[in-house]
């Protein structure tokens, strides 16, 4: 069987597990503290800067984990699990829309072919900076308020940083 067959077929495995809501457990290669063993529910994959991660939750402590899927082996299912307690908050953001594909998971609200205002679901401050990250310096949040305001002071907190090294 080729490489990318496997691979195929370990992908499938994940996203069975996502529709079906079933709980993993699974050997991580970190490069940080070597081999863990971790048992989650996965949620979905994303593909980004050219690689794929698996968002999923900790079904003991609630967790986001975002792991990266070349790091994962050994896969076994566990048990079908009850309905998710995940709740989504909405944040509602202007971007350029320049180089961006917007896709399902965002509801755009109003376009003027240059500037674009929508929304879109996010699990926890994490998951909310790596969308917007995904703009670069093109967006911006409109509300919440409170997590604008939070958002800025971390950007700030960076550039702070940076010029102390400088």
């Amino acid at each position: 069987m080729s490489e990318l067959v496997k691979i195929y077929i370990f992908i499938e495995e994940i996203e069975y597990c996502i529709r079906n809501k079933i709980t993993l457990k699974m050997l991580y290669r970190s490069p940080n503290t070597g081999n863990l063993v971790y048992i989650i529910n996965p949620l979905f994959i994303v593909l980004e800067s050219h690689k794929l991660y698996l968002w999923c939750i900790s079904p003991y402590d609630e967790k986001i984990k975002y792991l990266r899927v070349d790091r994962i082996t050994g896969l076994q299912r566990i048990k079908k699990r009850g309905k998710r307690t995940i709740k989504f908050k909405k944040v509602l953001c202007e971007a350029q829309t320049g180089n961006f594909d917007f896709d399902e998971k965002f509801k755009i609200i109003a376009s003027n072919g240059k500037t674009c205002i929508f929304e879109f679901d996010f699990v926890n401050e994490f998951h909310l900076i790596q969308k917007i990250r995904a703009f670069n310096v093109n967006c911006r949040i409109l509300r919440p308020r409170a997590m604008a305001e939070k958002y800025k002071k971390i950007l700030g907190d960076i550039i702070n940083e940076y010029k102390k090294e400088l």
